[in-house]
């Protein structure tokens, strides 16, 4: 039995880790249209690995509470093997520099995975 009074801030992690997934598939797609367009912003290379573990950084976290709260209050399992999926996946696509189309693929694979297991745990904690 959970406290009614902490749903509220459980429910926000989710629409934290929401979002944050979000961002990371959206920055994923406009970065090699960016490029394409302004090529200047090729060069930035550096600085786009910086993004990518701050995303990774930001996302594993924000899982972690909202993941580890919704598992006390449904005991469902199936959204830490969504986030874990995805975490592992964004982790992986940080070592593939190259195709940056691969790396981008597989950010995105886990992005959605990421955002799969916050909505799931979001439902499964409005059926509980």
């Amino acid at each position: 039995m959970t406290n009614t009074n902490s749903a509220p801030s459980i429910n926000r992690w989710d629409r934290v880790g929401i979002i944050l997934s979000t961002t990371c598939i959206i920055h994923c797609l406009l970065t090699p249209i960016a490029i394409i367009a302004i090529p200047t912003l090729a060069n930035l290379g550096a600085s786009e690995e910086l993004v990518h573990l701050l995303f990774a950084i930001f996302a594993i976290p924000v899982a972690a509470i909202s993941l580890w709260h919704g598992y006390r209050q449904h005991g469902g399992r199936q959204p830490i093997f969504y986030a874990i999926s995805g975490i592992s996946l964004l982790w992986i696509a940080m070592e593939l520099h190259e195709p940056h189309w691969m790396e981008s693929i597989v950010t995105g694979i886990g992005g959605i995975l990421i955002i799969t297991a916050h909505l799931l745990n979001h439902r499964l904690k409005r059926h509980c």
